[in-house]
């Protein structure tokens, strides 16, 4: 029964005009960033020319790390792919609500765990693959607008880059996800209806850009961004340089350690489970 509600909520996203709306704004934004990144990067390679002639703009194998950082948690981390799930769960919740889709499962024997934990599922996975894809053509984009990776053709770059954007698509963007999905289904679930659970994603999703624009540099919300944001920097710096040459100096300047890593997962999926229990109970509720 599970995997038969985790194959519906599929089906219903893929068969929603506003999903693919959704999809076309991500491409969007993937289009945006890389016009943006590529031009700042050749006016700054021209003023750098203008008083050192001999200059020549270079991406060098060891900036790819910071090149899949700025693509995965700069480029989609700060609010992009969490308006996007938050859009995908307000769909399912509308179905729910608005078409007893519930009912309709319920009929066929279906318990309001499989049913509940199908749903979130499916739209985790939607979301997380939607992250890869397009994390992988911004970069590439990127990449490719800036000449390419000093030594490497384009499948050496692609095979280099691909294990470290994953990890960090599971390892920062799992939990970011989880957080999103777990609050709009929360509040979608508690007024039962799909608009009223977007209306606290996008909310929170502001709330966070705004804050990040406003005071990510200010002391007095160093703990915040630190460890209690949808994309802690402990997290971000910890996925983003472990492994790596400069990984013991990244880890000092950043304050940066295993513990705290496994706090800010922790805190995030903690929050998501507590989301999704309580709408579990509310699943249950319903069936009663």
């Amino acid at each position: 029964m599970f995997r038969t509600i985790y194959k519906n909520t599929w089906k219903t996203l893929f068969r929603s005009v506003t999903f693919w709306l959704a999809v076309l704004v991500l491409l969007g934004i993937s289009v945006f960033h890389v016009s943006t990144q590529v031009s700042f990067y050749w006016e700054s390679a021209e003023n750098v020319q203008r008083f050192e002639p001999e200059y020549v703009p270079e991406v060098l194998p060891e900036s790819l790390v910071q090149e899949v950082d700025n693509v995965v948690s700069g480029g989609f981390l700060v609010y992009q792919i969490a308006v996007f799930a938050i859009i995908a769960t307000v769909l399912v919740l509308n179905r729910d609500y608005g078409d007893q889709f519930f009912e309709i499962e319920k009929a066929a024997g279906v318990s309001p765990f499989r049913y509940a934990a199908g749903r979130m599922a499916a739209l985790l996975t939607v979301s997380v693959v939607a992250l890869e894809v397009f994390s992988f053509v911004t970069l590439h984009g990127i990449l490719i607008g800036k000449g390419g990776v000093v030594g490497q053709n384009a499948l050496q770059t692609m095979l280099t880059t691909f294990p470290r954007m994953t990890c960090g698509v599971v390892f920062k963007g799992i939990p970011h996800l989880c957080f999103y999905i777990g609050l709009t289904y929360l509040f979608g679930t508690l007024f039962r209806n799909g608009l009223a659970g977007g209306a606290a994603g996008f909310v929170h999703a502001i709330f966070f850009y705004v804050v990040s624009l406003l005071y990510r540099i200010d002391s007095s919300w160093a703990t915040y961004f630190r460890f209690f944001s949808p994309s802690p920097n402990v997290l971000r710096y910890y996925v983003t340089y472990v492994g790596t040459p400069n990984e013991e100096l990244a880890f000092k300047m950043n304050g940066v350690t295993t513990g705290g890593m496994v706090f800010c997962v922790a805190f995030l999926v903690g929050v998501a489970l507590a989301c999704a229990a309580v709408s579990y109970w509310r699943t249950r509720r319903r069936e009663a």
